[in-house]
């Protein structure tokens, strides 16, 4: 609602819609951890609610998407990376076994999406690729 009345009041100017736009990131952001949930899941709601309101051509979501894909997501794959623990894959095999089962879980389970996508809509194995 907080939406809808901004971009209706303010038309024209692109700086503040982009101002708005972060704003309420960030403060879903905030209120999430004031909830005890992590930051991200508040700003991934906000980006929702967020992105009924932009237009998918526009400038404005142009930048958004420029920010989010050369600022925010880099520093949140870093920050994820640096929590990570590598000398939990020296104790012993089993994080190992764990890591390479996740693995191979997750590319037989995309190769039977892919063979029964193939024999669902005749695909011939050239034509799936």
């Amino acid at each position: 609602m907080i939406g809808r009345w901004f971009f209706k009041k303010i038309k024209d100017d692109k700086t503040s819609h982009f101002i708005f736009v972060l704003a309420l990131v960030f403060l879903a952001a905030f209120l999430a951890e004031l909830a005890g949930v992590e930051g991200i899941i508040g700003a991934f709601l906000a980006g929702l609610a967020l992105n009924q309101l932009i237009p998918h051509t526009s400038p404005l979501m142009n930048r958004v998407e420029f920010v989010g894909n050369a600022i925010f997501i880099p520093f949140f794959l870093i920050s994820v990376g640096m929590i990570v623990d590598l000398k939990v894959l020296l104790k012993g095999p089993e994080a190992l076994i764990i890591a390479g089962s996740l693995t191979a879980m997750a590319l037989l389970s995309k190769w039977l999406a892919a063979f029964f996508t193939q024999l669902v809509f005749g695909y011939t194995p050239p034509s799936a690729t």
